[in-house]
């Protein structure tokens, strides 16, 4: 069975951050950290086999709130941003079907809802973003600055 992730729907909020924090890291790289908390909704949609064809549905997945350590790590040379959750994230979710197929109940039905379900949590806890920055237009640059007044000895 495969599992796409097809759109970020519009019901999605801002996320929130708390607690950061920056680590400078060899070659003017850092690891930025923070508590994240949000909710969104994705638009899923599966593909698998059945009997000679291949059956697609469509789901709304809501994620009512997730929590997590967000981890971003920039590789300045590189213009490189890469984005991880760290350890297991608490996620609360809803799936549905969108449409006609979420007309009555059956036992299949439910089964390959529970799938969809287990698939994208496991995704979501194990994503990780590869980022190129120089392709984001004004992203800022990190330049390693150091002004006369800290270079003199006292």
């Amino acid at each position: 069975m495969l599992v796409e992730f097809v759109e970020i729907l519009g019901e999605s909020s801002a996320p929130t951050f708390s607690n950061m924090t920056v680590d400078s890291l060899p070659s003017d790289n850092m690891t930025v950290s923070s508590d994240l908390s949000t909710t969104i909704s994705f638009l899923l949609r599966t593909s698998r086999p059945v009997r000679d064809s291949l059956v697609s549905m469509d789901y709304v997945l809501n994620i009512d709130r997730i929590r997590a350590r967000l981890s971003i790590t920039f590789i300045t040379a590189e213009h490189l941003m890469i984005a991880k959750f760290e350890g297991w994230p608490g996620i609360k979710m809803r799936l549905s079907p969108v449409g006609s197929q979420s007309t009555g109940h059956n036992k299949d039905l439910d089964s390959l809802s529970d799938i969809v379900e287990d698939v994208a949590t496991q995704a979501i806890r194990g994503v990780q973003l590869d980022i190129r920055t120089n392709t984001i237009k004004n992203f800022p640059v990190f330049k390693r600055t150091v002004f006369p007044n800290n270079t003199q000895k006292q």
